[in-house]
């Protein structure tokens, strides 16, 4: 029986590209009213850190202005198209009548039948910690089982307290990656347990979405693999950015969000309120109303001088590098370049695979099957003479040619080859991933190698190039001293391996942003793959 996939991560930065690139490669072509997708259904995924919430991701080309104003939309219990169309261009393709979205969660949220479901969970939540009840609903079976351009996509959330932090679990029926995941839905959700973290006193946890179908829509194919190719090394919030706080209490929650939708009517019809914006109650949804104000401001001229002096005020802080990435799309900006690392977009994503892979390919037509013809003991021989060399290296300097970037590659492309060796073993078929197709031999071609590599994310290493390569050290002699064991427990053998080739990549990841040039080269060197797939 097929398992359902089940991923976690950070935050939204993290997981788009993943997900992105689990829908491009394992996806099944289903077709739909909107037309051809890529989908995996279902989909279960969760973030530790979903208060990070702002994008920054190249070739997302996310307008964050929008998310920030459909969210407040929704908060205050509203579906009218006059307001959110001034910053959703095509919510009228959403609409029956023209004039609001049947589907809208607002008012099913803030007011169905009369009754606030996020009060009414809090009230549970705040009278018993322990309860499982704390449940609000998004689709009605009374008014949705009909024919309408706006279904609730997103039918069912539940607040749990448990070790003591806040839990929320999204189950969505249909869920574009795009527009939907990513465009709204992962920060909307975001806010909402952040409101009710502060109501209840209790830290943020795990905010988790149960999908029944996640999809691409064959429009954005192209952009989906662009995010992946150029997913950036650095997480945006890895650079310890200060984050406005929601800070409102229940009682106050309805008059401050009133009090923001006049100001920022105000700010959209250049109605000067900048005294009123400074002194706005609540830190969080000040700064939402701060970025508007900044997009009606270079919506209404390119003079920057107004524009910087509002960017002045929340310097340091995620929603500046939110904004100016936004603003400077089109400008190549240097700031990026600081933000995200010079050498990000030439060392992420299927530009480097593409490289290894095309390197792997060389060697497999020069060597053949030479590299396991005396065993499992000697491949590890192998990989512990790459291990060696780079512990040495690390102090040393390299004197016949061959560069720390060089041994590390090799090492990494030798533990995959591994991996597949062992595929091949008896009592191994059980730890083949399901991705990999049913084969007789899964380490005589180069094709299990690339799917693996292919499946492999490189992620910027939260630690320095030395530090890295100690715990490659360290691993390595964990997985050697442990193979005279193996045979009798091949779960924990996958497990030490696994470990082992993730650090590997990250070794990988850190060696190519040490030494840029030498990255840029081996990838210009091995170009072949990379030009085909572009």
């Amino acid at each position: 029986m097929k398992k359902t996939p089940v991923f976690a991560y950070r935050n939204i930065n993290d997981a788009l590209p993943d997900l992105l690139n689990e829908l491009l490669v394992e996806g099944a072509e289903v077709d739909s009213r909107n037309g051809k997708t890529l989908e995996i259904a279902p989909i279960v995924f969760s973030l530790s850190n979903p208060l990070e919430r702002y994008m920054v991701l190249p070739c997302r080309r996310n307008n964050v202005f929008s998310t920030i104003a459909e969210t407040m939309w929704v908060l205050a219990g509203r579906d009218d198209l006059k307001y959110i169309a001034n910053y959703l261009k095509r919510a009228a393709d959403y609409s029956d009548d023209n004039k609001s979205w049947r589907g809208a969660y607002g008012p099913r949220l803030i007011n169905w039948g009369g009754v606030n479901q996020l009060f009414e969970a809090y009230r549970l939540l705040r009278e018993d910690g322990n309860t499982r009840r704390a449940v609000m609903s998004l689709f009605d079976p009374a008014h949705d089982f009909v024919n309408s351009k706006d279904i609730p996509c997103n039918n069912w959330i539940h607040f749990l307290i448990r070790d003591n932090h806040l839990d929320m679990r999204v189950v969505i029926r249909s869920n574009d990656a795009i527009w939907g995941l990513s465009g709204i839905n992962v920060f909307e959700w975001s806010v909402i347990l952040e409101i009710m973290s502060y109501w209840l006193a209790i830290p943020v946890g795990n905010l988790t979405f149960f999908i029944s179908s996640l999809h691409l829509y064959s429009e954005h194919y192209s952009r989906a693999h662009a995010i992946v190719d150029n997913a950036p090394m650095k997480n945006l919030y890895d650079l310890n950015l200060k984050r406005a706080e929601f800070r409102t209490s229940v009682d106050d929650f309805d008059d401050t969000v009133a009090y923001w939708f006049d100001l920022e009517e105000k700010i959209r019809l250049s109605i000067d309120c900048s005294k009123e914006i400074e002194s706005f109650p609540d830190p969080l949804f000040k700064s939402f109303l701060q970025m508007l104000e900044m997009y009606w401001i270079r919506s209404r001229t390119e003079n920057d001088i107004e524009l910087k002096k509002c960017i002045g005020k929340i310097t340091g802080s995620d929603s500046e590098v939110v904004v100016k990435e936004y603003f400077s799309r089109n400008e190549s900006p240097e700031y990026l370049k600081k933000t995200l690392g010079e050498t990000d977009r030439e060392v992420a994503g299927n530009k480097l695979k593409s490289a290894i892979i095309e390197l792997h390919k060389e060697k497999d037509n020069d060597y053949g099957h030479s590299w396991k013809r005396r065993g499992e003991a000697a491949i590890l021989e192998n990989i512990g003479r790459k291990v060696d060399r780079i512990e040495h290296s690390l102090t040393h300097e390299f004197r016949n040619g061959e560069t720390l970037l060089d041994t590390g590659i090799d090492l990494l492309v030798y533990s995959l080859k591994y991996k597949t060796y062992l595929f091949d073993q008896k009592g191994w078929l059980n730890y083949v991933p399901n991705f990999l197709p049913a084969s007789n031999s899964y380490s005589d071609n180069t094709s299990a190698f690339e799917i693996c590599l292919r499946r492999m994310v490189f992620r910027q290493p939260k630690k320095e190039l030395e530090e890295v390569g100690g715990e490659l050290v360290s691993k390595f002699e964990l997985l050697y001293n442990y193979q005279d064991n193996l045979n009798s427990n091949n779960a924990k053998k996958s497990k030490i391996l696994d470990s082992f080739i993730e650090m590997s990549s990250e070794f990988v990841v850190a060696a190519c942003l040490r030494f840029p040039f030498e990255c840029r080269s081996f990838i210009a060197k091995h170009s072949v793959s990379v030009v085909s797939e572009e």
